[in-house]
């Protein structure tokens, strides 16, 4: 659906028959549709319990409101948002 309809541009890994084998999609080919790397990577969290510290990685939408983050990004469009707790 993306390729199809030009939201998302591929780099075509052509199979040893001729045919497609794989596509990758580079961000900086597709910049007003996808966010930088940065924007989405996840953080350490630092957490103490019981007088020891504990680091663990949070994803990136614990850090502020996606729809807000990703407003410039065309990926917007088709995301779907649930929020519940994990």
């Amino acid at each position: 659906m993306f390729v199809k309809n030009d939201i998302l541009k591929p780099r075509i890994v052509p199979s040893a028959n001729g045919g497609s084998h794989a596509y990758i999609f580079m961000i900086r080919d597709n910049k007003e549709t996808l966010p930088p790397k940065k924007l989405v990577e996840s953080k350490m969290v630092k957490e103490t319990k019981d007088g020891k510290d504990r680091y663990h990685s949070e994803p990136w939408y614990r850090f502020g409101d996606p729809q807000e983050l990703l407003k410039e990004y065309k990926i917007l469009d088709y995301l779907k948002f649930t929020y519940n707790k994990y």
